[in-house]
């Protein structure tokens, strides 16, 4: 059983290495209300960013055109969908991280947020492998994945 999983997961692996190669978080200001979402349905049970928004106010890399004020409360202004299903990766982690302050959090957020996406584009490739091998001979089958990758 092992010894069949073993070329998946040495794909999972190579390929999580690979996409953390430059051993640097993601460092885009108009992704940080998305890695922020995350911690803030499970610490706060919605989407809205009000606890975080405060500190970034005072930073250098804070722009108007990554969280926006409707109703009172601060939203991500990228998209919520990739990050809402990301949540449940983050289950883990947000119980070490319930007592933090917004700064640290944020801080933590860039890092696991880099976890969570490379996790999920590696996973995708092994998957798209396990596809390509039903309908193509192997040796096509890695040279697609690894092209995809």
């Amino acid at each position: 059983m092992v010894a069949r999983l073993r070329p998946y997961l040495l794909l999972l692996l190579g390929l999580m290495v690979v996409y953390h190669a430059n051993l640097r978080p993601v460092d885009s200001s108009d992704s940080l209300g998305a890695s922020l979402i995350p911690f803030a349905v499970i610490l706060d049970h919605g989407v809205t960013l009000d606890r975080f928004e405060p500190w970034m106010r005072g930073h250098v890399w804070y722009t108007a055109g990554v969280i926006h004020e409707a109703h009172g409360h601060y939203f991500s202004s990228y998209p919520i969908g990739g990050p809402l299903l990301m949540s449940p990766l983050y289950l883990a982690v947000a119980f070490i991280v319930r007592g933090w302050d917004p700064g640290s959090l944020v801080m933590f957020a860039r890092i696991v947020g880099k976890f969570a996406a490379t996790a999920i584009a590696a996973l995708s490739a092994v998957l798209l492998l396990l596809l390509l091998k039903r309908i193509t001979t192997t040796p096509w089958a890695w040279c697609l994945t690894l092209v995809y990758a």
